[in-house]
């Protein structure tokens, strides 16, 4: 099938090497196929993968989907996969349209996994409603939950584009809490966690409507609360209901040894980045935790989370007295946890 491409490309393909492992071989075809696709006229190069893709043509590829920088496929599970993924770099409103056309027909997660972030970026990562529709869809496919690939894991981050989805951000959290399997359950966390980083008030507000959320994972849940900002007034009036009903008390450690949480789990994703807080920003943040926390304390010194909150107190009161003498520099350390490919 990779002979084939090659040939109509009219590129010659790279001699075999005994002395190299043949999946590192195939890799090595792949990235010189989409050399020589990149190479040519670029209409006759997606004319070329668009006929391929709608011919129903396909090969097995030996690998566990995988995710490079950018969100570029390394590891392709297939060479449709593969070449969605190259037909996505060459021209993202053609691979736009192509992926309407996998969402009407294919029952591959991984062909999903790449169209959904070839349409993220035709539409600049912004929402429309077919996208929103199709994401519903894949979140809630019962074949690809009860038996989920690395691809449709990885595809569960084009749920990060849909800011202000109170109905996506619910069924993140029912996908995280309830009977699934646990990588459906830890991908559906790992996206919530990036989606709430930029949309705070959406993600708090399902967990806090549906109160048996992650209640086997209250470190999980306690991360997802200390991401709340209270100069921000609805994130501040989940937080307060929140730590009001909070009797968990390795919850409450949790909660309060991560908040405010500006940490970052560090990976490769299809279609969200890792965002980086400003230092000003962290700053603010802190200094409002700061008085709140002093509130909290005042309003409740015997509840389960007080202990706690007096070792958060000391501690924002540090990072309030660095942010005046550190000049320039993070005074706050911002954890990137990188996780495996």
């Amino acid at each position: 099938m990779i002979g084939y491409l090659f040939t109509t490309a009219g590129v010659a393909r790279p001699a075999p090497n005994p002395e190299v492992r043949r999946d590192d071989q195939l890799l090595e075809e792949l990235k010189a196929l989409f050399a020589a696709l990149s190479g040519m006229e670029r209409g006759a190069a997606v004319r070329l993968l668009t006929e391929f893709l709608r011919s129903g043509k396909d090969a097995r590829l030996p690998f566990v989907f995988g995710v490079a920088k950018g969100g570029l496929v390394s590891h392709p599970t297939s060479m449709r996969v593969a070449i969605l993924d190259f037909l996505g770099r060459l021209d993202a409103q053609v691979a736009k349209e192509l992926a309407r056309e996998i969402f009407g027909s294919s029952t591959s997660a991984d062909e999903w996994a790449v169209s959904l972030r070839n349409y993220a970026w035709a539409i600049e990562r912004k929402s429309d409603d077919a996208y929103r529709s199709v994401v519903k869809s894949y979140l809630s496919n019962s074949d690809w939950l009860a038996h989920p690939s690395a691809g449709y894991l990885h595809g569960f981050d084009a749920a990060t584009v849909l800011t202000g989805s109170a109905e996506v951000s619910s069924s993140l959290v029912t996908l995280a809490s309830y009977g699934h399997h646990d990588a459906v359950r830890y991908a559906a966390y790992l996206t919530l966690d990036r989606l709430a980083v930029t949309d705070t008030t959406t993600v708090l507000s399902s967990l806090a409507s549906d109160k048996n959320a992650l209640n086997d994972q209250p470190e999980r849940r306690a991360r997802l609360f200390a991401r709340a900002d209270t100069t921000d007034q609805a994130q501040l009036a989940i937080l307060n209901l929140y730590l009001a009903e909070l009797t968990n008390s390795n919850e409450a450690h949790q909660f309060a040894s991560r908040f405010p949480n500006f940490d970052s789990f560090s990976y490769p994703s299809l279609v969200s980045e890792t965002s980086v807080p400003k230092r000003g920003d962290i700053v603010r943040q802190d200094a409002d935790a700061l008085v709140k926390t002093e509130a909290w304390l005042a309003a409740a010194p015997s509840s389960v989370i007080a202990p706690y909150l007096e070792s958060l107190r000391a501690k924002l009161a540090a990072f309030q007295e660095s942010a005046r003498v550190g000049d320039n520099e993070p005074y706050q350390p911002i954890n990137f946890i990188t996780l495996p490919k």
